[in-house]
């Protein structure tokens, strides 16, 4: 029997090859964790964004009495503490910081798509197809601007006094892939505060849908501006018919309405209302039209909308 378990001790363990499944499962399970890391750390950080004030230094030394007077003045008040409340590695700044960071994301994917399809970065907001910098703003960000592919992110007087006034520069640059990289350089902020957050980021390939759609509201936009549909419903309601040209609509020549993506907006046949978009709109709508339908359904006007363009690109309004 004692031959026999020494001879059980003597063989050697059999080994299994590890399922090829549970090792993907393992790794994806690390990435999740990884990344949920990181986002409890951005959450934590927007929890901070009022300034806590932490508790007062130590008061100075009293005044040295008098002879024969009274108690002297008191010593001036010791400098106030640190921000209190703030988790380990993340200050009231960073989590300022951050909101910028979140605040720009929209601007940082609009400078990748035009890199992506030009080949070069956008010189300015305009030319990135973005509103204007001011319009990129909180209670901590004053404007967030594209300067020749960069983009400038400037602190209100309002923001944490390390970072008031200040500004900091979202860098990119292609690392020959896919891929947009931008670096956040400080200028006026101590590198500390950048420190505390991942402030190299990268915005993944994906097809510009965002800038092309926002071209497209462009042309709503120019509607709005020019009164056209209000116009087309007026005229109707007055002559029981539709106009079928932009004079008896009360709009000036179709050329007359363009802005950077739409070349012209003409009324025609039955009210109908078609913008245009020209050369300089994205490829995927360049020389391509949207076309508005009045309809009288008895108590109101309801307009529908038909275009050859992607649908994926277009209002709801227009999808099938």
């Amino acid at each position: 029997m004692r031959k026999i378990i020494w001879l059980a001790l003597l063989l050697p363990v059999p080994t299994f090859a590890e399922n090829p499944q549970t090792a993907q499962n393992t790794a994806d399970i690390a990435v999740l964790q990884e990344e949920q890391l990181i986002q409890n750390k951005r959450i934590k950080a927007l929890e901070l964004t009022d300034p806590v004030p932490g508790p007062p230094g130590p008061a100075g030394a009293d005044g040295m009495d008098g002879a024969a007077g009274p108690e002297g003045p008191q010593g001036p008040v010791g400098p106030e503490g640190p921000p209190g409340g703030a988790p380990p590695g993340v200050s009231t700044a960073a989590a300022q910081i951050q909101t910028a960071l979140d605040l720009t994301s929209g601007l940082r994917w609009l400078v990748a798509d035009h890199y992506r399809l030009n080949g070069f970065f956008a010189a300015d907001n305009l030319s990135a197809g973005a509103d204007p910098a001011m319009s990129w703003s909180n209670q901590y960000v004053f404007s967030a601007e594209v300067l020749n592919g960069n983009i400038e992110v400037t602190f209100r007087a309002e923001a944490a006094p390390e970072i008031a006034n200040a500004r900091i520069f979202l860098l990119p640059t292609d690392p020959g892939s896919a891929v947009v990289w931008f670096a956040c350089i400080g200028d006026g902020i101590t590198d500390t505060y950048l420190a505390e957050l991942e402030c190299a980021f990268s915005d993944r390939p994906h097809e510009p849908t965002f800038s092309i759609r926002r071209q497209i509201q462009s042309s709503d936009d120019l509607l709005d501006q020019a009164k056209a549909k209000q116009l087309v419903q007026d005229f109707y309601n007055l002559n029981g018919y539709w106009p079928t040209d932009n004079l008896q609509a009360g709009l000036g020549a179709p050329d007359e309405y363009q802005n950077r993506y739409v070349t012209r907006l003409e009324v025609a046949n039955i009210g109908l209302i078609t913008v245009t978009f020209g050369s300089s709109a994205n490829a995927q709508i360049a020389n391509g039209t949207l076309t508005w339908i009045p309809i009288d359904n008895g108590s109101s006007i309801q307009w529908e909308c038909h275009s050859a363009m992607p649908e994926k690109y277009l209002p709801l309004e227009c999808h099938n």
